[in-house]
């Protein structure tokens, strides 16, 4: 008999404003976790509310939260009282407050101490600057508008790793730190998404509760009570335009004629790229058609006709380099509107990996 199927788990579905943004504080405090990724759309109340719980946390505690930026420019260009001074005058206005754009200081009263509440840093200038030495009272690092629409899928991968290394030089191997990811449903090439074990059918379910070791990621769903509200303008005039889809969490799931597989038609030659141990696009010709699939080791290794890898260090005389002629291909077959992908995973993967590697460019 087999195994009974685990339903996901939904979290918020139908909820109100009120009770979505007590939820977004419970599920910062009581996970297990150690990094943990809120996304959907805007006004939920995600951004805001990590603000408060974690503030909230660091005074009652006497510890400390780390706010991460890109660059050094915008650490330098208030990043870290920007993003706290709503909060701050919302939900803690009898408190004193000093904000540089490295430090947060707050006080009760005059009579008091300043106590270190937060830090700001840049991931760029992560190895440089080893943050404040006063590593070990941070209990939390936040990123937020972490997941971008319009960020280059290598950029992306790169702040990833450095926001690892600066995680690591802060919680030292004792998992103490939290590490929260804020961002908008908006770009599914995100390597966020694939870090948080996040895939494409997950993409469409609002409430989504997605766990892997040490990481949890939520599909913070869109409150009806803030899309219908009678007093929003704003929302009601924009709903059912693409911006207001984009603002109410959902995404573009159609792309057209990017869209395609050879059906009934032959296909003349199979080719196979190999990105990672289990990452394969296979490139099927037909006519003056290229088909693109992502898929696996064992799937590309049974249907290419000959696979070749992506960078000469890692040639070999079985498996050679990517000719040039066959990029050329590709690129040629898009501009001409006759390259298609056989679903939208493919479109999504081949999107990035092709664009990484090659700089060509799909969406």
């Amino acid at each position: 008999m087999p195994a009974k199927k685990e339903k996901p788990e939904i979290l918020g579905e139908k909820c109100g404003k009120d009770e979505i943004r007590s939820m977004i504080a419970d599920f910062l405090l009581s996970a297990s976790e150690h990094f943990i990724q809120l996304h959907g759309g805007r006004g939920v109340g995600k951004t805001y509310t990590t603000q408060k719980t974690i503030i909230s946390d660091c005074l009652m505690n006497n510890r400390q939260f780390i706010l991460t930026v890109p660059t050094l420019k915008q650490k330098e260009s208030g990043a870290l009282k920007k993003w706290t001074s709503k909060v701050l005058d919302l939900e803690f206005p009898a408190w004193q407050r000093r904000t540089t754009f490295q430090y947060l200081y707050m006080r009760r009263c005059e009579d008091d101490d300043w106590q270190l509440v937060g830090q700001c840093q840049a991931l760029s200038m992560a190895e440089q600057d080893k943050i404040d030495s006063s590593v070990h009272e941070v209990d939390w690092m936040v990123w937020d508008e972490a997941m971008k629409i319009n960020l280059d899928p290598g950029t992306a991968d790169l702040l990833l790793e450095l926001f690892l290394a600066a995680y690591h030089t802060v919680d030292r191997d004792e998992n103490r730190v939290k590490a929260v990811f804020l961002g908008n449903a908006l770009n599914k090439l995100d390597p966020l998404y694939g870090f948080f074990g996040v895939g494409i059918p997950d993409l469409k379910k609002p409430g989504l509760v997605k766990r892997t070791f040490n990481r949890v990621s939520w599909f913070v769903p869109m409150p009806p009570d803030l899309n219908d509200d009678p007093e929003n303008a704003f929302r009601k005039m924009i709903s059912g335009t693409k911006y207001g889809n984009v603002a109410a969490g959902q995404f573009d799931l159609s792309y057209g004629y990017l869209i395609g597989d050879p059906g009934q038609e032959p296909v003349t030659t199979c080719l196979g790229i190999e990105f990672t141990e289990d990452s394969y696009l296979l490139l099927m010709m037909s006519g003056r058609t290229v088909y693109i699939q992502a898929c696996g080791k064992k799937f590309a290794e049974t249907y290419a006709q000959k696979i070749y890898c992506v960078s000469f260090k890692d040639a070999t005389r079985e498996r050679r380099c990517v000719p040039r002629g066959v990029i050329n291909t590709i690129r040629l077959a898009l501009s001409a509107g006759c390259c298609k992908f056989v679903d939208e995973e493919s479109l999504l993967t081949g999107a990035s990996r092709l664009k990484a590697c090659w700089n060509i460019p799909v969406l």
